[in-house]
């Protein structure tokens, strides 16, 4: 069985590092906001999987609060959905004294799994059929996340440079609304994508988490 953790607050917070580039009005062609500046924007995509960590300490009533009390439950991996978002600017602020431009130029995103942890009930010490066959088992759910992962991360990758690359600079009453304005629009964007890839992987994991695939485990040997 397995479970998705979904990213913490403190994960799914915009972490922009200001590049701050002030630059007094001069002799701009002030066509509209904000005058058009040719900006190349550092865009990187990182995906991270971590490593499961097995733990074999914990009773089978512990596991099975973690899934709602289901007396089926034996084993569980739990991934941990972790997301990031760092962003750059550089800024020009307006001769008529309206406010700033801002103008992205670094666009780094990760998503991935940074945390994996799989439980097997301690009445199944290491070595038994029962450890055996349920770590088997809990290693389809690593095996199917890795998999998702490494599916989704070309297109969401090519969807967010896409919207980094198109996005127009924003004017705003100082460089901390301006960076802000564009951040949030970005983040708001990634976080659709990877949301979109969270809820397809849960459905994944379910596929075999069922009467008859844990039947099936049953039947593998000779008590439990």
């Amino acid at each position: 069985m397995t479970t998705n953790a979904s990213p913490s607050l403190s994960l799914r917070r915009l972490a922009a590092i200001l590049a701050v580039l002030l630059i007094a009005g001069g002799p701009q062609a002030w066509a509209g906001d904000c005058p058009e500046r040719s900006v190349t924007v550092d865009f990187r995509f990182d995906s991270v999987f971590a490593e499961p960590a097995y733990d074999n300490s914990k009773p089978k009533s512990w596991i099975e609060t973690r899934v709602g009390g289901n007396p089926n439950t034996r084993a569980q991996t739990e991934t941990h959905l972790a997301t990031n978002v760092n962003l750059g600017f550089s800024f020009l602020t307006r001769p008529d004294g309206r406010g700033v431009c801002a103008y992205l130029n670094k666009a780094h995103f990760r998503l991935g799994f940074d945390k994996i942890d799989v439980y097997i009930a301690n009445k199944y010490p290491v070595g038994t059929c029962q450890y055996d066959t349920l770590r088997k088992h809990e290693a389809e759910h690593v095996a199917i996340a890795r998999a998702a992962l490494d599916k989704a991360r070309p297109e969401i990758e090519a969807i967010m440079k896409a919207e980094a690359g198109r996005t127009a600079p924003v004017l705003a009453a100082d460089t901390k609304a301006a960076g802000n304005a564009i951040g949030e629009a970005l983040s708001r964007r990634f976080k659709e994508e990877w949301k979109r890839f969270e809820a397809g992987h849960g459905q994944t994991q379910k596929g075999i988490d069922t009467q008859s695939s844990y039947k099936a485990l049953e039947a593998l040997c000779p008590t439990w």
